[in-house]
C-alpha cells in the first residue's frame, strides 16, 4: 500500500503523516546511534546492485551481478540477500534484524 493510499483510508492529513514519520525515524536513529550493540561505523565502503522485482522465479546468480562474489546467499519468498566475508558483524546483526520482521 502507498503512502498516499494509506493516508486517504486513515483521514490522516499528508502534513501531519511526514512530520510523525520525520519524528520516528529521528527517534529511531538516535536509538540506534546510542546503542552498545549496533554502534554506527564510519566509512563504510557501501555498494548497491539492482534487483528485479517484477519477473517471476529467478535464480540468485540471475541477480547478483558478476563482480559480487557472495559469500552467503539468504534467500526468503520475498527477498534474497547476498553477504560477502567483510560484513561487519553489527551490519549483519541489523539486516537480520530487519530480515525476521520483513
Amino acid at each position: 500500500m502507498s503512502a498516499k493510499q494509506w493516508m486517504v483510508e486513515n483521514e490522516i492529513s499528508k502534513k501531519s503523516y511526514y512530520y510523525w514519520q520525520r519524528k520516528f525515524r529521528k527517534k529511531a536513529y538516535d536509538q540506534m546511534n546510542n546503542s552498545p550493540v549496533l554502534p554506527v561505523q564510519k566509512n563504510w565502503k557501501v555498494s548497491f546492485a539492482e534487483i528485479l522485482l517484477t519477473e517471476p522465479k529467478r535464480l540468485v546468480s540471475d541477480i547478483i551481478p558478476e563482480n559480487i562474489k557472495p559469500t552467503a546467499v539468504i534467500k526468503t519468498a520475498t527477498m534474497t540477500i547476498a553477504l560477502s566475508n567483510d560484513i561487519s558483524d553489527n551490519l549483519l546483526s541489523r539486516i537480520l534484524k530487519e530480515v525476521s520482521h520483513a
